[in-house]
């Protein structure tokens, strides 16, 4: 890429060297369960469909990633729900007919949306899975958020420094030429028939990011790669988990979005990163 912001190809396609396998993914059949589930619920009982994506969770998108294993509360838009949890206020109590569901009435003021937070001393994913929300969303926020407890018992350093992207040059357009080149250099890989193709792609992505790295200080790079680490791993096992297709991520690396928002871009290139090194992985 050059100032224009085109891409182009690398002359020479390489072996790939990657050599690092991600696990085996979740059956797409877990999803169809799950949808199964949901029609089948005369209230739309989200926990009944969450749950049976738990149980079809026979294989693992990552290493000792099982979802059934970390507490989860779930605002299902009249009660918070309260799944697994060591050690629950007392606010919650048994639901009946449900074993191993805690509810209370409405929503509990730590559950605010899809995050994780401290309940009762344990750090908990959160999810607001009220009736108009869109199925798709639902699972994928409900992956991603029990993905982010995992993820950060094991690497609490791994984080963005959130107080970086006040300073973070989301204007600078050569930046931004920067960032949509390398985008569209990854959805390209995403998109490859071949594996050849697609780690010719991919190499492109990081020669573009090589070149962009110049025009950002290290507080702007550590920030970059620091919302990839959490976030976009965390959303690469979430569309693994639910059966999206890589497309689909190709499909967001080319959304337009302000530039205000750029932060939201690194979800994306950093799932797209996962799938490619899951891929490309001999």
């Amino acid at each position: 890429m050059k100032a224009e912001g085109r891409v182009e190809a690398p002359e020479g396609h390489g072996r790939a060297t990657w050599r690092y396998r991600l696990g085996e993914v979740l059956a797409v059949a877990s999803v169809g369960l799950a949808v199964a589930a949901w029609g089948q619920a005369p209230e739309r009982d989200v926990s009944s469909v969450l749950r049976a994506i738990d149980e079809a969770g026979a294989r693992q998108a990552w290493p000792e990633f099982r979802l059934a294993d970390w507490p989860i509360a779930i605002f299902d838009g009249t009660q918070t729900l309260l799944l697994r949890h060591p050690s629950p206020p007392p606010e919650f109590t048994p639901l009946p007919g449900r074993p191993g569901v805690l509810a209370t009435a409405g929503r509990y003021p730590a559950v605010a949306g899809n995050s994780t937070v401290e309940i009762g001393g344990v750090r908990t994913a959160t999810i607001v899975a009220t009736p108009g929300a869109p199925l798709d969303s639902i699972l994928l926020a409900y992956v991603e958020e029990l993905f982010h407890v995992f993820w950060l018992r094991r690497h609490s350093n791994f984080r963005p420094n959130e107080m970086a992207r006040y300073a973070y040059p989301v204007k600078d357009a050569r930046n931004l030429r920067g960032v949509l080149a390398e985008d569209e250099a990854l959805a390209r890989a995403l998109e490859a028939e071949g594996a050849a193709e697609a780690a010719s792609w991919a190499a492109r992505a990081l020669e573009v990011r090589k070149e962009r790295a110049g025009l950002l200080t290290d507080d702007d790079r550590a920030f970059e790669t620091g919302l990839e680490m959490m976030e976009g791993t965390a959303n690469y096992v979430a569309r693994v988990v639910v059966g999206e297709k890589p497309a689909a991520t190709a499909g967001r690396l080319r959304a337009g979005r302000p530039a205000e928002q750029l932060r939201w871009r690194y979800y994306d290139s950093g799932a797209a990163v996962c799938l490619l090194l899951d891929r490309l992985a001999a």
